[in-house]
């Protein structure tokens, strides 16, 4: 339900750590999905997304984009691991590039 509407968002299962998933309401496709492992820091806690336009990392609080994936955090050079969404009538395909 919550990503019916532009700017909703919603964890699922999947990828290394659970998928975070976006409807960024414009664009085509309309979702972005990143996978919530943490890539600078082997941590064990999944990354957190709050609402905002960011990803952050509960061991070192490293933030990335929700956007993008690109990292906010000086001196960080991985960005966060974008899947591709695939929209069909209703449904989200979520797939590896």
């Amino acid at each position: 339900i919550d990503l019916q509407r532009p700017s909703g968002w919603a964890y699922t299962n999947g990828g290394l750590k659970g998928v975070v998933i976006l409807n960024t309401g414009t664009g085509n496709p309309n979702f972005k999905a990143f996978d919530r492992a943490c890539p600078n820091y082997d941590c064990t806690s999944p990354m957190i997304f709050d609402g905002s336009l960011k990803l952050t990392c509960p061991c070192d609080n490293s933030i990335y984009s929700i956007i993008d994936g690109s990292p906010q955090t000086s001196g960080n050079k991985y960005f966060a691991r974008e899947y591709k969404v695939t929209e069909i009538g209703n449904a989200l395909i979520i797939t590896n590039y």
